[in-house]
């Protein structure tokens, strides 16, 4: 399968979107692809590394790790988010299947996904934010 594109930073059009956490490291998948990580603070969660690439598809996913989530809260590894548009137009399990193919990665590699009504969700919080 193809690579993903490093873009090291992004801003999603809408929201991002949650659709999956990992349980591998952040430093290891950008090892793995050659990428360097960023590092940011989040506002509430404390500092951020990570790194968003663009996925052949197109698709831009954020990568990111929260150190103080697996120090103190037994957290596994990244989480990787989408844009809420294209988690409501082609759910979290599509665009998680392909940025893991892209990033070196399989499905051993997740803990965590959303639960079957994310896309719904994911739709009606777009309509709720996205006027006509």
């Amino acid at each position: 399968m193809a690579s993903a594109r490093y873009l090291g930073s992004h801003h999603f059009p809408t929201l991002p979107q949650w659709i999956g956490t990992l349980n591998v490291r952040a430093e290891s998948v950008a090892a793995r692809m050659g990428f360097v990580l960023q590092s940011w603070d989040d506002e509430g969660l404390g500092e951020a590394v990570g790194f968003a690439c663009q996925l052949p598809s197109g698709r831009i996913v954020l990568v990111e790790e929260h150190p103080y989530s697996i120090e103190q809260l037994g957290g596994t590894g990244v989480d990787i988010s989408a844009d809420l548009t294209e988690v409501a137009r082609d759910g979290p399990a599509a665009i998680l299947r392909e940025a893991l193919g892209c990033l070196g990665l399989s499905s051993a590699d997740v803990s965590q996904v959303p639960d079957a009504e994310a896309q719904s969700i994911a739709r009606e919080t777009l309509a709720k934010i996205v006027k006509p």
